[in-house]
């Protein structure tokens, strides 16, 4: 695995590519909660922690994006750093309602999940 700089790594994304495997989005979504729950208990919730997602009808596969706040869960779902996703065609799996615009500012989400 590729080694960031510490500043690289503060912005690092994470993917999860599930191909032939059952979707995990219910199992993110669930852990997702939990957390958030914890943080917002704890005064510690991060707005910026959400978990994106893509599908691609003709492959049937589902590309997952954790975003850099969302390290821990990532890491529980064995997800790989990656850049950052392009907006189009992406659409919030799981997150605080402002994360669209926190970190897609000017795009519209075409693609409410």
């Amino acid at each position: 695995m590729r080694q960031f700089d510490q500043g690289e790594a503060r912005m690092t994304w994470y993917c999860l590519l599930v191909a032939n495997q059952p979707d995990p989005s219910a199992a993110i979504h669930t852990a997702w909660v939990a957390a958030a729950r914890i943080a917002a208990a704890n005064q510690t919730f991060d707005p910026t922690c959400a978990v994106f997602r893509t599908f691609e009808a003709e492959s049937d596969e589902i590309s997952v994006y954790f975003s850099p706040a969302a390290k821990a869960l990532a890491r529980q779902f064995g997800a790989e750093p990656c850049r950052k996703p392009s907006a189009a065609g992406i659409g919030l799996l799981v997150g605080d309602r402002k994360a669209w615009k926190l970190h897609f500012p000017g795009e519209t989400n075409p693609l409410a999940i």
